[in-house]
């Protein structure tokens, strides 16, 4: 006597998952951010540092900028990257 076993069939198309969601959501929160940072980063180091005339405002101005920007980066992508 031998019996069969049926498994039930195998899905062709997987339902969407938390992380393809988030992957869409950021295709417009993440440049939204990038265009948000620049000009705030950007007033605010001509607030602290003033004229840039020369390589060390430059670099004062530059480090206070990146620095919102990337604060306004990672708004937009904490919920991808895990903390380790």
């Amino acid at each position: 006597m031998s019996s069969t076993v049926t498994h039930p069939p195998v899905p062709l198309i997987q339902a969407p998952s938390a992380f393809a969601g988030a992957v869409r959501r950021l295709r417009w929160a993440w440049p939204v951010a990038i265009l948000v940072g620049f000009p705030i980063g950007g007033y605010a180091a001509s607030l602290i540092v003033g004229k840039i005339d020369s390589v060390g405002a430059a670099l004062l101005g530059s480090l206070i900028a990146g620095a919102i920007i990337g604060a306004a980066q990672w708004l937009a992508l904490r919920s991808l990257v895990p903390w380790l």
